[in-house]
């Protein structure tokens, strides 16, 4: 009995320290696919969040991406990690690993469990100064714990 109670307290401090912060939102008029993923560069050692939507129209497909620079974030080529710096501590986000049947040279990225995303299509109210009316949105979270 004492393991499960040590255990479900310890299930609890992780779930509390877990921080999502919003960093991307936008309206969902043509109800996009959300899809994100980071993205680095080598040679200066940065990283980034990608967020593509895509939007399908009968026999086409458009593909929008959006790049969202995430403070303290940055690729470590020593390790070859996707690390974020949050309050002294360095958190692995991503790791470049070879795909087994793909030649990708070691460019594809594997996260972690530390950094996951969340995406909320959600009804957001505004008002225009005449009435008040409900437009559908899309919030993309960055979850580190």
């Amino acid at each position: 009995m004492k393991k499960l109670i040590v255990l479900f307290a310890l299930i609890l401090s992780t779930v509390a320290s877990a921080e999502s912060v919003l960093i991307f939102e936008t309206k969902n008029y043509s109800n996009y696919d959300v899809a994100p993923e980071f993205q680095i560069n080598r040679e200066l050692g940065r990283a980034w969040v990608n967020i593509v939507l895509s939007e399908y129209n009968g026999d086409s497909s458009t593909y929008t991406d959006n790049r969202i620079q995430i403070e303290g974030m940055s690729f470590n080529e020593a390790d070859k990690t996707i690390v974020i710096e949050k309050n002294g501590e360095s958190i692995v986000c991503g790791t470049l690993y070879n795909r087994r049947w793909v030649i990708d040279f070691g460019g594809s990225i594997r996260e972690s469990k530390r950094c996951t995303f969340s995406v909320k299509k959600v009804k957001v109210t505004e008002d225009n100064g005449f009435e008040t009316y409900k437009v559908p949105m899309i919030q993309v979270y960055l979850n580190v714990q």
